[in-house]
């Protein structure tokens, strides 16, 4: 009797893309100001950036980026992953010191920025430096990598560190695919490990749940630092087939004409995009006429907000889904026109996921009962980053808890109430 295969790592995105791109090289991947970059350059400069990172950091690397949104974001993720390495996106934003302690936290040995962030990554790694002076755990220096144009050119702070062995791809990759942060200052002790196993989960549920199709040209508003904004707003869209359009900037005159220039389909809105384009005057019919889906994740918008989009947009289907970074992007889906027949909805389970609502205790409540909702399935992370007391409170019993307070109604559909902290102050811990 034959023995089945045992130990075979599954696909990244990153070997489905390169796939892909031997088939549909000419196919429209990326949309940024007036280039189109089309899937054969995204394999190719994703394999160029790869060979630079292994040709100064080892095999199984964390690499911490430092970029703004661009392009470049994309394919130095992908690049990442092909070298075999984890990624820690972190927001450009903040201050040196706090990237110093990303850093430390995350046991990062490379840093990738583009050329205005390089300022802010020497800055860093001066105050890592000063931390390991000061008597922190001593650990190999960080390799500042710069982003320029479609290069990685090496920075002035070289580790000492063995250089990686060049050749063909080895398949034996690092399991981890991000190590991600919510946003804010502060929140070192909640890094979420995610494995390639999660992304590929989450980007073939969420595509399925938002009808996703490879006509589809998707515009890009949330920041891609943000991990479920990177993989539910741009990186599903290069495994379904379709384009996706990044901005820079949200005011409500660039949102319209990358809308009106891509012929957008598929408005993914951060809260920004979203307040500019519900307070925008009139909005021109070849704008109207292109949108089919506006998608908002994680945030649940005021009823007058959700009217006043579709009475700028009539034909387009109005989008909610609900998840957290724990969950790699989002674990339930509202649409079909159940947004405007319930204001608290947050939708259907996505494919292949369970949800539902536990009490204190952890036990399964019935239809209608209020109480925490959780999850289960291949999108649920593998825990926090050095925190195994915090991830065994928040995935207890096999259950991702959200924090959140809910009910399932008659209909199937999950219900948000509010905040675990109510749950708590009526029933105790």
């Amino acid at each position: 009797m034959t023995r089945p295969m045992r130990g075979l790592p599954p696909a990244t995105l990153e070997e489905i893309v390169s796939n892909r791109a031997l088939r549909e090289a000419a196919r429209t991947a990326l949309l940024w100001h007036d280039r189109a970059v089309v899937l054969g350059r995204v394999a190719s400069l994703t394999a160029q950036r790869a060979e630079s990172i292994a040709s100064l950091l080892a095999r199984g690397s964390t690499v911490a980026t430092l970029m703004s949104d661009t392009p470049g974001v994309v394919t130095t993720t992908l690049a990442i992953w092909r070298a075999g390495g984890t990624v820690v996106p972190l927001d450009p934003r903040l201050a040196p010191e706090e990237v110093a302690r990303r850093l430390a936290h995350t046991g990062a040995s490379g840093l990738i920025a583009h050329e205005e962030h390089v300022e802010r990554a020497e800055r860093a790694l001066g105050a890592l430096e000063s931390q390991r002076r000061g008597g922190a755990r001593k650990r190999a220096g960080v390799q500042l990598l710069v982003s320029r144009a479609s290069r990685l050119v090496p920075g002035r702070i070289v580790p000492r560190r063995e250089r990686a062995r060049g050749g063909e791809r080895d398949v034996r990759v690092n399991e981890v695919a991000f190590i991600a942060y919510p946003g804010g200052d502060g929140a070192a002790d909640r890094a979420v490990v995610l494995t390639h196993t999660n992304v590929m989960a989450s980007v073939l549920r969420v595509s399925i749940a938002r009808g996703d199709g490879p006509e589809d040209v998707a515009l890009a508003t949330r920041p891609l630092w943000d991990v479920s904004a990177l993989v539910a707003d741009v990186l599903s869209r290069l495994v379904t087939g379709g384009a996706v359009a990044i901005v820079t900037r949200h005011d409500v005159g660039t949102l319209l004409a990358a809308i009106e220039q891509h012929r957008t389909t598929d408005v993914c809105l951060s809260d920004e995009a979203r307040t500019e384009l519900t307070e925008a005057g009139r909005i021109p019919a070849r704008a109207v006429r292109s949108v089919r889906k506006l998608v908002s994740a994680r945030s649940r918008s005021a009823m007058t907000v959700r009217r006043a989009l579709a009475d700028r947009f009539p034909d387009a289907e109005t989008i909610e889904t609900y998840g957290k970074l724990e969950t790699t992007d989002g674990i339930l889906t509202a649409r079909h026109g159940i947004v405007f027949r319930k204001p608290d909805t947050l939708g259907l389970p996505h494919p292949g996921l369970v949800v539902s609502i536990l009490d204190p205790a952890g036990r399964a409540l019935k239809p209608g009962a209020i109480g925490e909702i959780a999850c289960r399935g291949a999108v649920v992370m593998r825990g926090y980053q050095r925190s195994p007391a915090l991830t065994r409170q928040v995935l207890g019993a096999g259950w991702l808890r959200t924090g959140d307070l809910g009910c399932i109604d008659a209909d199937g559909e999950v219900q948000l109430v509010g905040a675990r902290e109510k749950l708590v102050r009526e029933h105790g811990a």
